[in-house]
């Protein structure tokens, strides 16, 4: 891993809130699978990601482990919950600084 490459771990330590990270395509769920169970992530349960069925949207803890997003956790995803940070992954992990998550009225969920 570069120097310069964001990880996960620095994007949950930015906060106290709960990081939501939105992936917007296959190719981007399967790096997010990929760097995070690199950096040790894995279910609750301790099932490793990609033993599961991906999905575009994870919650992402402090104590290395992922979560899926129920059907209200998504509404307060859309609506921009204060309790939570929104990340778009595909923008935090290639540099951009705005790498927060604004709704595209076509995107994929």
């Amino acid at each position: 891993m570069s120097k310069k490459e964001k990880t996960i771990k620095q994007l949950v330590s930015k906060t106290e809130k709960r990081v939501y990270v939105y992936l917007s395509d296959k190719e981007t769920q399967e790096k997010f699978i990929s760097a995070a169970e690199a950096q040790g992530y894995t279910f609750e349960d301790g099932v490793k990601i990609s033993e599961r069925a991906s999905d575009n949207f994870y919650a992402v803890n402090r104590n290395h482990t992922v979560n899926f997003i129920n059907g209200i956790g998504r509404m307060a995803f859309q609506a921009g919950a204060d309790r939570i940070v929104r990340i778009d992954y595909k923008k935090y992990i290639s540099g951009a600084e705005d790498y927060f998550y604004k709704r595209n009225r076509t995107a994929n969920y």
